[in-house]
């Protein structure tokens, strides 16, 4: 499974690179399902803005149509926050 998540990573990362403007996604965590757009996508996470964020170092999954990668919140204010991949990939 780990392996799956670190290629949704990096498919999201390519999702991101080949499109026009934001992507729209959902982040879980725990019970709680909630749309993001997503801003910026590194191989180390990714940054989103959403109505509800959840807490610092929550673990989440985010979700982008078939891919999902596990993270952790690792900022966050009122709209804004970033998370870290829990396995990053490596950009060729």
């Amino acid at each position: 499974m780990g392996d799956d998540e670190a290629m949704d990573a990096a498919l999201i990362y390519e999702r991101y690179e080949h499109r026009l403007g934001t992507l729209s996604a959902q982040l879980q965590w725990g019970a709680s399902i909630a749309g993001i757009t997503i801003h910026k996508v590194t191989e180390y996470g990714i940054v989103f803005s959403a109505l509800d964020i959840p807490d610092l170092n929550a673990a989440v999954t985010v979700m982008l149509n078939d891919h999902r990668a596990e993270a952790i919140i690792s900022s966050r204010n009122t709209k804004r926050g970033a998370m870290l991949f829990v396995r990053p990939f490596v950009r060729h």
